[in-house]
């Protein structure tokens, strides 16, 4: 496969995104289709790199004599890549039904298909800059994303979402600067690129910046200090924060991370330093607190919110274990966890456009009038409590088996956390399914009274649909429902093939 395809994936959506603004797409219909085969054109191209990978690294030019602007295609950018090119078409098909009632539609799906050149750019980067880059234009094309409403909240999630990625940027920025200062290539190489003759008396140094950097890009993963943006960032409108949790940002920052460790710095200079211990702890305290805090939660969004932050911090785990068994592990559960929350928060949003309800205590018995929404949210969070044969066990597994390999303190208490994780994953999910499946003496509010938003006051054939439908005992969407049944499928396959996956993540994440 010719390695200039990688351009032409870049390019594709930010083509479309010039595109959508012209003025002779004015029609509703037109705009959809243009938006559609944009994002469809792009993750074609990317599948088909993901398939088959060229062989040699795209190399645009040289800012200095160790920093290169390159792209390339390994194995680990295969996994990032599918997971992107498969939920991104999904999303969008969503997004269409749901945006109708937020307004904005031209500017949110411009910055939307923006955003998906940008996260393909951090999924084939080839070098720490190159990585770094596009890391920083992530910030800048979905910060409009969350605060796509412009009211307080979002603008108040705006700033928050854009001082906590600055400040993790700064940070990450200093293991650009020492790779390339003791390093020979600035290519991405699986166990690290630093020179060892060259480190020799600066360990402790380098051990700390790299500490420093894993926090830094960590911020965008969620990772306790630097969480608190995530579950404010849920103003954003649904298929954003579905985006923003489950591929897009989250992602990002675990891949940055996953690089840092085993592509940048090395597990080798790494494994059994104080840096090692210090972000295996940030990681495994992270696990607890999210699901404490989704526990508490009685906020829909806010709950899967902080729930992604526990599950973020598994990947995480995975990652500071610094092993093969770890990194394998962690690869499969980004993989995993992106198909199982992303169906989560959209099952969320659905119920969110149908009735304006955002907390979890008035959905009482809504499952009748729901029933696709809340089986595939049922099944999601099965997945999401690791019950098998559903993907979540076996990612949660691998990760469990990685860490009893590891044999250190930290490790077992790593084990312990995710253990009391699934535990308290399975209260915060069930206790909404038995809700809505068995309500109690607390009734939700009258569904013939839906949420008017500003777009949906203008629009009156919107509000006699919701009215009718509410009427007739249903609130789904057809679109909606069709892409609620296609990740259900998805996280049924997942789960009866996982050894199959497993075995092609083994034997790619080790290739060039």
């Amino acid at each position: 496969m010719p390695n200039i395809l990688i351009i032409f994936s870049l390019l594709t959506p930010f083509i479309g995104a010039f595109v959508l603004t012209q003025p002779w797409l004015p029609e509703k219909k037109q705009r959809e289709k243009w938006i559609m085969g944009s994002v469809l054109l792009t993750s074609l191209i990317t599948l088909a790199l993901v398939i088959f990978p060229p062989a040699n690294p795209l190399k645009l030019f040289k800012l200095t004599s160790h920093l290169t602007l390159a792209f390339h295609v390994d194995g680990l950018s295969r996994i990032f890549a599918l997971l992107v090119a498969l939920l991104w078409p999904l999303t969008t098909l969503y997004a269409f039904d749901y945006m109708q009632h937020e307004g904005g539609e031209r500017r949110f799906f411009g910055f939307f298909l923006v955003a998906y050149g940008i996260v393909l750019g951090i999924a084939f980067a080839a070098t720490m800059v190159t990585l770094y880059l596009f890391f920083e234009l992530l910030t800048l094309a979905t910060l409009p994303l969350v605060m796509h409403k412009m009211d307080d909240k979002a603008r108040f999630a705006g700033f928050r979402y854009l001082l906590y990625s600055m400040i993790g940027a700064a940070l990450g920025l200093m293991s650009v600067i020492f790779l390339s200062a003791y390093s020979d290539t600035d290519y991405f190489i699986i166990g690290g690129i630093l020179n060892q003759s060259r480190v020799l008396g600066m360990e402790n140094i380098l051990q700390g910046i790299f500490a420093v950097s894993f926090f830094g890009f960590g911020v965008k993963a969620a990772l306790f200090p630097g969480y608190a943006w995530l579950p404010i960032a849920s103003v954003a409108p649904t298929p954003v924060t579905a985006l923003l949790h489950a591929v897009a940002v989250v992602k990002a920052g675990v891949f940055a991370c996953i690089r840092l460790v085993y592509y940048g710095f090395g597990t080798e200079f790494l494994i059994g330093s104080f840096a090692q211990d210090i972000t295996m702890i940030a990681t495994v305290i992270t696990i607890v607190f999210g699901s404490v805090m989704a526990l508490r939660s009685d906020h829909f969004k806010r709950r899967l919110a902080y729930s992604t932050i526990s599950n973020l911090s598994y990947i995480m785990f995975g990652v500071t274990l610094m092993t093969e068994a770890g990194l394998q592990a962690a690869s499969l559960h980004m993989l995993y966890h992106g198909v199982i929350k992303i169906t989560l928060f959209f099952c969320v949003g659905a119920v969110y456009a149908k009735t304006g309800w955002e907390y979890i205590s008035r959905l009482s018995g809504l499952g009748s009038k729901m029933p696709i929404t809340f089986a595939t949210f049922t099944l999601a969070s099965l997945a999401l409590m690791g019950i098998p044969p559903l993907p979540g066990f076996w990612s949660k597994f691998a990760l469990g088996k990685a860490a009893v390999e590891l044999g250190t303190k930290i490790g077992y208490f790593g084990l312990a956390a995710i253990m009391l994780s699934a535990l308290l994953t399975a209260l915060y999910q069930m206790s909404v399914v038995l809700q809505v499946y068995f309500p109690t003496e607390v009734q939700p509010g009258d569904l013939s009274q839906p949420r008017t938003t500003h777009r949906q006051q203008k629009s009156p054939r919107y509000l006699m649909r919701i009215a009718r439908a509410a009427q007739s005992g249903l609130l789904e969407s057809k679109r909606m429902n069709l892409v609620l049944l296609i990740l259900s499928l998805m996280i049924l396959l997942m789960g009866f093939t996982d050894g199959p996956i497993e075995k092609w993540f083994n034997t790619i994440l080790t290739m060039p």
